[in-house]
């Protein structure tokens, strides 16, 4: 009893639930914050809170855009911390839909036939998938009651998640904030293009995912995050200063570059989730302009809006999480997330133990292929990364990828990584974990992933394009030797029946005395009593293949024989 009172204080003094928050859909104001507790000390207009400045995209993130398409549906997102600014809130709310018919008491604002409520919690800690689960509950709850005015059950709600997510002082439980996150269905909805994004977050770029509905769309920022040791604990309501201009050599140290050191030995969490670089599991449309700023070396962002994925120049990938495709935008990222043969290998093994266990009576319970297993695999290429980029042998790094590594030496979390000390990482034998002698599957599976192809396929459109004016220069040529050719051929060939016809009228004899002349047509068999040739169409193809040959091989001369002793003819001038 002492202990649970401890704990109850304790949570009460320094709270990791902040809030409990109802938004609801007005049909003339749109949407709004209807109750809040513990109650905001703006006060309230209406008999409804005021919220600060800060929050005021809450409502548009608590009911996302497409809302309304979905009879109930989670979305996670991230808040301003007000009272740290260098921290933000963690936010899960769990929206639903109900006829308005069904209500036993609804107020006077009810215009429309379903009536459509969100309830949000705001945490410390991004504890997703536990408050999720938790929240889920007590939504379906507060929904039977039909009433809407009976908030005491929100109430229970906040106290209940603060005792049972605040362990006390003394207690040996720990909340990990990847429980109830899945990373085994990441690698499953995208196969090898897993690593590719596991890489694509290294790299600071600009990345939207979208999809609906928005759950999984959340989920799937939230998996690809924890396969990075530290950041959802660390990083992610953590914003850390943005990154000093850069400097031109690796090892020198930037103007501002913050080295404070942190607790694990390799240097984890790595420091890509920056207030340059955010990462929000769900951006509303009022919140466009983080990818629009100038000051933004980076974002990753899930979208539910479409116009998100329309307009030009606006991010460098789009990841849809509905198909598992991944678009490259920018042309120059391309080349650089492109998998080595090595990589390929690591994924496939990945993917294999994940549907090894997917199919498995025992799923969800197992360590190999398990959620954990997944993302030990992930920390174990990390590492291995890390520990080849400082490697004397630079052919090491040719392994992840020449063009990732060189493009990775030069963001700020590498810099960061580099000019920090580590001592767990000296004794790790630098190399790819899925390094090995190259067999022929590897190329067979290098050749079908299509990469390959793909980069065949650009470099032959670009060989057709510097090829054309040269085939156009050869063409032209090859008409005009044609012209030529045929004249010249023409002239002989009326030189040469001259020539047979005044050699044929002084020797009558002859023709007739000669043996059969072969032809694609036919074969010679007789002479008319005018000397002249007669043939009969009765060549087969046979025989047609054998004078072709003939011809090969003879050359004319098998056209026309002389009789033996005729003297040899005189060509006509």
């Amino acid at each position: 009893m002492a202990e649970a009172a401890s704990s109850g204080a304790d949570a009460a003094s320094d709270p990791l639930i902040l809030h409990i928050i109802v938004v609801g859909f007005h049909h003339t104001r749109g949407s709004e914050v209807e109750f809040c507790y513990p109650k905001l000390k703006y006060g309230e207009v209406d008999d409804k809170p005021v919220v600060p400045p800060e929050w005021q995209n809450v409502t548009a993130l608590a009911l996302p855009d497409g809302a309304h398409l979905a009879e109930e549906d989670a979305v996670y997102f991230m808040l301003p911390d007000l009272d740290h600014t260098t921290k933000q809130l963690a936010a899960v709310a769990c929206y639903r839909q109900i006829e308005a018919a069904e209500l036993e008491e609804k107020s006077g604002d009810v215009k429309r036939r379903i009536v459509q409520k969100s309830v949000c919690v705001l945490s410390r800690q991004p504890l997703f998938g536990l408050i999720q689960h938790h929240l889920q509950l007590a939504t379906h709850a507060y929904f039977r009651e039909k009433n809407f005015t009976k908030t005491q059950i929100l109430v229970e709600v906040y106290n209940h998640l603060n005792h049972t997510l605040h362990p006390s002082p003394s207690s040996s439980l720990t909340l990990s904030p990847q429980a109830c996150i899945s990373a085994k269905k990441l690698v499953l909805r995208f196969g090898r293009k897993a690593l590719v994004l596991f890489k694509l977050m290294l790299l600071e770029r600009k990345v939207l995912f979208f999809s609906h509905p928005v759950q999984q769309l959340c989920e799937t920022v939230v998996a690809l995050l924890s396969l990075f040791p530290g950041v959802l604990e660390n990083s992610l309501t953590n914003i850390h200063p943005a990154a000093p201009p850069v400097s031109s050599s690796v090892d020198e140290k930037p103007e501002g570059l913050d080295l404070s050191s942190t607790s694990d030995g390799f240097g984890f969490p790595l420091r890509f989730c920056r207030a340059d670089t955010p990462v929000l599991p769900y951006m509303s449309l009022q919140e466009m302009e983080n990818f629009k700023g100038e000051e933004l070396r980076g974002c990753v962002a899930g979208a539910t809006n479409a116009l998100f994925t329309h307009l030009p120049n606006l991010v460098d990938v789009k990841v849809d999480t509905d198909s598992g495709s991944v678009e490259i935008v920018d042309p120059a990222l391309r080349g650089h997330l492109t998998l080595t043969i090595a990589d390929e290998r690591f994924a496939d093994q990945v993917l294999s133990a994940v549907q090894e266990d997917d199919q498995s009576s025992t799923s969800g319970t197992n360590w190999y292929g398990g959620d954990d297993w997944v993302r030990q695999q992930f920390r174990q290429y990390l590492v291995s990364l890390l520990v080849c980029s400082r490697s004397k042998d630079t052919k090491l790094m040719a392994d992840f990828g020449s063009n990732f590594s060189r493009t990775w030496k030069e963001t700020y979390n590498y810099r960061h990584w580099r000019l920090c000390a580590h001592p767990a990482v000296t004794d790790i034998e630098p190399k790819h974990p899925c390094k090995g002698q190259l067999q022929l599957a590897d190329l067979r599976d290098h050749v079908t992933s299509g990469q390959i192809r793909q980069s065949f396929s650009n470099s032959k459109v670009r060989l057709g394009e510097a090829l054309n004016p040269l085939g156009q220069k050869l063409g032209a040529a090859a008409t005009s030797t044609r012209t030529e050719l045929g004249g010249a051929i023409s002239s002989a060939s009326s030189t040469v029946g001259g020539w047979f016809s005044s050699w044929r009228s002084k020797n009558p004899d002859a023709v007739t005395s000669s043996p059969s002349v072969s032809t694609r047509k036919g074969r010679a068999k007789n002479s008319d009593s005018s000397g002249r040739l007669s043939f009969t169409d009765t060549a087969t193809a046979d025989d047609e293949d054998e004078d072709d040959f003939e011809l090969m091989t003879h050359g004319k001369s098998r056209f026309f024989s002389l009789p033996p002793g005729s003297p040899p003819p005189e060509l006509a001038s």
